[in-house]
């Protein structure tokens, strides 16, 4: 058996399959290995990859999980390979993704699943948001996450499977599937990681339209998840961090719609240090992701974060209300906001 393949799921991404493709190999995987799984593009996605000399299977759409289960069948890759490593059309993989993540699989053979990290990359303020927010939740939350072991979800823009394990996942139609598989696993008794030094740079929503769209889809898929998978009911790591995760948020928002009653009637200086503090640690973020990364562009758009964070939270809220609706949409659709 051959150890890697590369399987990139893609719907309308012409404009960037030949630079995810590219990036692939110049990370050292070898054509034969790289796959791509259209999922019934109209812009002539396909074309574009076969041009780059990969494998390519056309069908019809039928979402993202759906083109990731029929890559993986067409191809015959569990059959053929150990491992099988997802990306995103819009991935671009750091020269060092793959070696990193065969460092990973050498110190940690057993392990189910492997996550990267992902950044964003400079297009505007928004942007400049999502890199520090992923400083923050893809970095110093799933680090500590990785180190309890109760990964609440791996990036389904960069994940890595064993491919024994992951022909036995179920697919329930969830709007995130990523988080689906891995609490799967963490059912199961699996160990899922975080290797911090496989990098991949990810196209984000440039505009306010695009975020919320793409918020909506995962906060939907998260409450779909917590209800599916029963979360708080099991003794496990990830239901700990899931269910601190979902209460956290809560509380923010209680917060935010508290605020004038907590400032004119308890006292204006409570919600002046809260503030302070909220920001001289969103920061201290931000001053880190503008040493790390050499972003100038993240400082001058702090001033602006509040407004994302605000709409995040938010987002969050509704989406407890939207799935408890019969009528809530639950496949997983392509939801990718606008490329450049």
């Amino acid at each position: 058996m051959r150890p890697l393949a590369i399987l990139i799921p893609a719907y309308n991404e012409s404009q960037v399959i030949a630079r995810c493709v590219q990036s692939v190999l110049d990370a050292g995987m070898a054509l034969e290995d790289v796959y791509v799984s259209d999922d019934g593009s109209r812009d002539g996605t396909a074309d574009h990859a076969r041009q780059c000399g990969v494998s390519v299977v056309t069908h019809p759409n039928m979402g993202k999980a759906g083109a990731i289960r029929t890559g993986v069948e067409h191809f015959a890759i569990c059959e053929r390979y150990e491992w099988v490593s997802i990306l995103d059309a819009d991935c671009e993989v750091a020269p060092s993704y793959f070696s990193a993540l065969q460092d990973a699989i050498t110190r940690h053979p057993s392990v189910a699943l492997i996550s990267g990290v992902e950044f964003s990359p400079r297009r505007n303020w928004l942007t400049a948001w999502r890199a520090v927010e992923h400083a923050i939740f893809g970095g110093v939350y799933r680090e500590a996450q990785h180190l309890t072991n109760s990964i609440i979800v791996v990036p389904g823009l960069c994940s890595t499977f064993r491919c024994a394990i992951f022909k036995t996942l179920q697919d329930h139609g969830t709007m995130i599937e990523d988080m689906d598989w891995t609490i799967q696993l963490h059912r199961r008794g699996e160990h899922v990681i975080f290797e911090p030094r496989a990098h991949v740079c990810a196209q984000q929503p440039a505009t306010i339209r695009d975020f919320l769209t793409q918020v909506q889809r995962w906060h939907v898929g998260t409450w779909q998840n917590i209800r599916l998978h029963r979360i708080g009911s099991h003794c496990q790591p990830v239901d700990v961090a899931l269910s601190s995760m979902a209460i956290e948020a809560v509380v923010y928002a209680i917060a935010l719609v508290m605020l004038p009653a907590i400032w004119y009637g308890w006292g204006r200086q409570y919600v002046l240090w809260g503030f302070v503090i909220d920001q001289t640690l969103l920061g201290a973020y931000t001053g880190l992701v503008a040493i790390r990364e050499r972003r100038m562009d993240v400082i001058r758009a702090f001033p602006l974060f509040s407004l994302p964070r605000v709409l995040n939270i938010g987002s969050f809220v509704w989406a407890f209300f939207a799935t408890r609706r019969s009528s809530m949409v639950t496949s997983g659709a392509w939801v990718s906001p606008a490329r450049y």
